[in-house]
């Protein structure tokens, strides 16, 4: 099923919804492929994330929504955001989450004084560790894409770019070279912004969580940066950083 969805840019009709109420009219964060607006779904607290269609990559858009929207409705864990359903409605695509009302891990952490931040490391290994055992690669791992639930609880977030580590699968979900290119890499040593301008012609990722092997693939023996389980334990070291320190680790890359 999983292989014919993205063959097709198909979600099956089980997962469409309908009847969802946004609460407000301007997106509450711009993401690099969607935008983010709270709503309601019967007594459901919602997020709605609504990817932004242009002529241009509107075939890549509906590959990348059905993927996300294919491997969110396999998951179900506690510290794993709780899927909902979809928006197709011929006017846009939109995949429908529970809210998250105290926002990211690092806000919290460092909004809250009282916060067990050992706990919430451990909540969000034990979410890492479902979705290695199913198969799922995060590929973006970091303390923005780990929300923060109404009951203090850590659920890894954005699927965006995750991916299945399952052969038959691979080719079916590979990231288009043109959804990186207004990426902000001015940030970055100029030197590692040409390394990382190349990387992301391939795959996407966020450079300063990516391991090194990601980064620089040839100098590791590797032909390709995809992500695996193991970039995915090297971006929750960093993640353990910003938790424990409340704030986001210094870059690490350098010329």
């Amino acid at each position: 099923l999983m292989e014919l969805c993205l063959r097709r840019y198909y979600v099956p009709q089980n997962l469409r919804r309908s009847g969802i109420v946004r609460s407000n009219k301007e997106s509450l964060n711009n993401g690099g492929s969607a935008d983010i607006y709270h709503g309601f779904f019967g007594s459901y607290e919602v997020a709605i994330k609504s990817f932004r269609i242009r002529q241009d990559t509107a075939a890549y858009v509906q590959k990348a929504f059905a993927k996300e929207a294919m491997i969110l409705s396999t998951l179900n864990h506690p510290h794993i955001v709780k899927f909902r359903g979809v928006i197709m409605d011929g006017v846009e695509l939109c995949i429908i989450v529970d809210w998250m009302p105290h926002g990211d891990i690092t806000d919290y952490v460092r909004n809250t004084p009282r916060a067990d931040k050992e706990d919430l490391i451990n909540q969000v290994a034990l979410g890492l560790e479902y979705l290695h055992t199913k198969g799922v690669v995060h590929g973006d791992l970091k303390g923005e894409n780990v929300l923060v639930d109404r009951r203090g609880q850590a659920r890894l977030g954005d699927f965006g770019l995750s991916s299945v580590e399952k052969a038959e699968y691979q080719n079916l979900i590979e990231t288009d070279s043109a959804w990186f290119k207004d990426l902000e890499l001015s940030g970055l040593p100029e030197c590692t912004v040409t390394v990382v301008t190349t990387l992301l012609t391939t795959v996407g990722g966020t450079p300063r969580w990516m391991s090194p092997e990601r980064l620089t693939p040839s100098e590791f023996g590797r032909t390709s940066a995809k992500p695996c389980t193991a970039s995915d334990v090297w971006a929750f070291g960093l993640l353990c950083y910003e938790v424990s320190r409340a704030r986001i680790m210094p870059c690490l890359l350098r010329c």
